[in-house]
């Protein structure tokens, strides 16, 4: 899949967490995923900071994330 975004995004499926600075954790699903960002789907919507930690435990992996779009229940980070 090749995009505008200069990094290709891999399709997955992967529940993850985002983990709020005040150490609350929202269950969410990963859809796509690359080195510089991803877009998720959270099960209602909800308000979310612009900025927190995604952790992927599938992958022990965790990125300091940046919202830079919304809709309904999806948003897409990038990575900082």
């Amino acid at each position: 899949m090749s995009n505008s975004r200069g990094s290709f995004r891999y399709r997955t499926r992967r529940e993850a967490k985002i983990v709020l600075s005040n150490g609350n954790k929202i269950t969410c699903v990963v859809h796509d995923i690359s080195t510089k960002g991803a877009g998720l789907e959270l099960a209602a919507a909800a308000t979310l900071p612009d900025e927190f930690v995604l952790y992927i435990p599938q992958q022990s992996q965790q990125f300091h994330c940046r919202i830079t779009w919304r809709k309904d229940n999806k948003i897409g980070v990038q990575y900082f």
